[in-house]
């Protein structure tokens, strides 16, 4: 298995095809690739003819990408110019299965296994990563996970909503070569691979887990009992300056997504919003329909938290893993990138540093309207998010 990534900034849609596909070739020796993820900029310009431009320049077996209003290629992450990223891998061993679907399908196969099997090509009892790229004006992104989890679920899937268009209709996904402006275009990569997860939702708790004691649909009514704006006064009080002014602005429901324990640790929690908190009742409404006595902690977010919960979620991969990955994708959130850390390509030279052990991970990718990732074992669409894909061959640990 051997991996590449290259990103061509500020040239014209062919210039930037010519010159990535000629890079791409001298890396992998004059292979033609098995797979190609590719993620361009409309600011490139003819983005309608960019399919034609793959298929004469470095004719991947498969392909699948996508605009984006930001780029990320050869580890840079390039924000408000034009920029043209192409990952491509020898995979030996593994069947690329590139698929379209549209929210028809989604109603037409619910959660019928044969149907999703027969569509795909895939075999639910083998586990296979696959790669989401949706349109967030006409997909419905959310429950199409819930119904792929409940289908495929040991099948790891990361992803996020494609990026650059403002309106329905101005989106760009490409499945082998085939343009669509509507749905999501996917691929599963049943084989000999695997697909590690690193998913950062760019915060650190705050106060300490509480039980949600009771509930009405997403409001919660109690927090150990209490009512929530009791417990929220109480933890403000407890907190140094800054916490206090990031609750102010920057507050999140983590929910426990593994069993009750005695310690959580970063990556045990999925973030959602906070909607509103009722003054006459001290109810709290949250972007999520909890479960009953689930745990909960409060979560704070910025640029600090971001980075620490990033470094020691890549760190802890580094520790565990017995060699670099051969390849990599970074699903990044609009909000992150320069506008969060003042600096480009934060996500990505944190990654080199943490994971590469001292060699550059081929690594592509682009800022998102939505990051898809798993949280213990579930699938969810998160924000402010960076959701990693770690490429290994199958026997590596």
């Amino acid at each position: 298995m051997k991996w590449t990534s290259v990103i061509i900034e500020g040239n014209a849609v062919e210039e930037a095809v010519v010159l990535a596909s000629a890079r791409i070739q001298a890396e992998l020796e004059g292979q033609t690739p098995d797979l190609a993820i590719v993620f361009a900029s409309p600011l490139l310009g003819n983005l309608d003819a960019l399919p034609d431009m793959i298929a004469n320049h470095l004719a991947p077996r498969h392909w699948l990408g996508c605009c984006g209003a930001g780029i990320i290629g050869g580890g840079e992450e390039v924000e408000h110019s034009p920029a043209l990223s192409i990952t491509a891998a020898l995979l030996p061993g593994v069947d690329p299965l590139p698929f379209h679907l549209e929210n028809d399908n989604l109603s037409s196969f619910d959660r019928d296994q044969q149907a999703w099997s027969a569509y795909l090509g895939l075999d639910p009892a083998t586990p296979a990563p696959m790669l989401l790229l949706a349109d967030p004006f006409s997909f419905s992104a959310e429950y199409a996970l819930r119904l792929l989890d409940s289908v495929f679920p040991d099948s790891p899937k990361i992803g996020g909503l494609v990026s650059g268009g403002m309106r329905p209709g101005s989106h760009l996904l490409w499945v082998d070569g085939q343009t669509h402006r509507f749905g999501l275009a996917g691929l599963a990569l049943p084989g000999a691979i695997r697909m590690e997860t690193v998913v950062a939702q760019g915060c650190r708790p705050v106060g300490t887990p509480m039980f949600i004691t009771r509930h009405r649909d997403n409001t919660i009514l109690e927090l150990d009992g209490r009512p929530p704006d009791v417990v929220l006064r109480e933890m403000i009080e407890a907190l140094d300056e800054r916490d206090r002014s990031l609750m102010q602005r920057a507050l999140f429901l983590g929910l426990a997504m593994a069993p009750a324990r005695d310690r959580y640790t970063t990556g045990d929690f999925l973030i959602r919003n906070l909607i509103h908190l009722d003054q006459d009742t001290g109810a709290l409404g949250v972007a999520a329909h909890p479960d009953p006595y689930q745990v909960v902690q409060f979560h704070v977010r910025d640029a600090d938290a971001a980075r620490e919960e990033l470094a020691t979620l890549l760190n802890h991969c580094r520790i565990h893993q017995t060699a670099p990955p051969a390849g990599a994708l970074l699903f990044s959130c609009l909000g992150r990138g320069q506008d969060l850390f003042d600096r480009p390509s934060h996500d990505s030279q944190l990654f080199q540093a943490a994971v590469g052990a001292g060699e550059p991970i081929p690594l592509g990718g682009f800022f998102c309207n939505g990051e898809i990732g798993p949280v213990r074992g579930r699938t969810f669409l998160h924000g402010f998010t960076s959701s990693f894909g770690l490429f290994r061959p199958l026997e590596a640990n």
